[in-house]
């Protein structure tokens, strides 16, 4: 298996599984839990929603840079994108 295969596969396998298990939940409801899934959607407060998304991004960046500063005395230097990215996966 050649690297372009491989990385097509990294990518395709997980989306196909995410879009199945989305399919798969919302198929099984029913069209009431449906309607009130999408009106709960439609009501929530943006305001929130990007308060929420500024505090969970924060945590990410607290914990990146708590990870950055318990690697040091080790020996290893990572920099702080590097911490970041790895505490976002």
């Amino acid at each position: 298996m050649n690297s372009t295969t491989k990385k097509a596969l990294k990518i395709i396998l997980p989306l196909s599984l995410g879009v199945f298990l989305i399919y798969y939940s919302l198929s099984s409801a029913t069209p009431e839990e449906r309607i009130e899934l999408w009106e709960n959607i439609t009501s929530a407060h943006p305001g929130w929603i990007l308060l929420s998304m500024f505090f969970g991004i924060l945590s990410h960046l607290s914990r990146a840079y708590r990870w950055k500063y318990l690697l040091e005395p080790m020996g290893y230097l990572p920099r702080f994108p590097n911490s970041f990215m790895a505490v976002m996966a």
